[in-house]
């Protein structure tokens, strides 16, 4: 016998795609913004610590 759907069931909605799309965009902003603060504090840190090499 062939079997149809039911035009009365109800699909269920996938939460955890919505979080999967949610995550691509999120982490790697994230990680970018990491990555920019974090070379920005390095570079800025250096460049005090051989000034203060310099005044000695």
């Amino acid at each position: 016998t062939y079997v149809q759907d039911s035009p009365t069931e109800t699909k269920t909605y996938n939460s955890v795609s919505k979080v999967d799309k949610i995550s691509r965009i999120i982490f790697p902003v994230l990680f970018a913004i990491f990555n920019l603060v974090y070379w920005a504090t390095y570079v800025n840190r250096e460049s005090a610590i051989k000034g203060m090499i310099r005044k000695q």
